[in-house]
């Protein structure tokens, strides 16, 4: 592998890196401390993708991050964290998804501040 070889295997990895770990947490629900851990699981993936210097996995794993951060974020910010640079052009079905892992989804104040 050479050039532009290593380049495409590296980013081939990171994608599939990617979706691993991103299905694996799409397999639990989280409590505020359960969010913040997997934000700092998310964090140490980050790292080991930035290692591999290709952009588009360095982004996936920079909005899975920001993803994660759905997890612990206040009811009353969620429309505001959606909207933010890293999630506003996710697809709402995505944004939705990771919102229905918290624990505290099926609450009346949660679904009112995320619908």
């Amino acid at each position: 592998m050479d050039g532009k070889n290593v380049d495409t295997v590296l980013m081939e990895l990171g994608v599939r890196f990617h979706r691993l770990i991103y299905e694996h947490l799409q397999q639990y629900s989280y409590s505020c401390m359960g969010g913040m851990l997997a934000i700092c699981d998310v964090a140490e993936y980050r790292k080991c993708a930035k290692d591999f210097k290709i952009a588009l996995v360095l982004q996936l794993f920079d909005t899975l991050h920001a993803l994660c951060n759905l997890l612990v974020v206040a009811p009353d910010n969620l429309k505001q964290v959606c909207s933010g640079e890293q999630l506003a052009n996710l697809d709402k079905n995505i944004l939705h998804s990771f919102v229905q892992l918290r624990v505290d989804y099926r609450s009346a104040r949660l679904a009112r501040h995320f619908s």
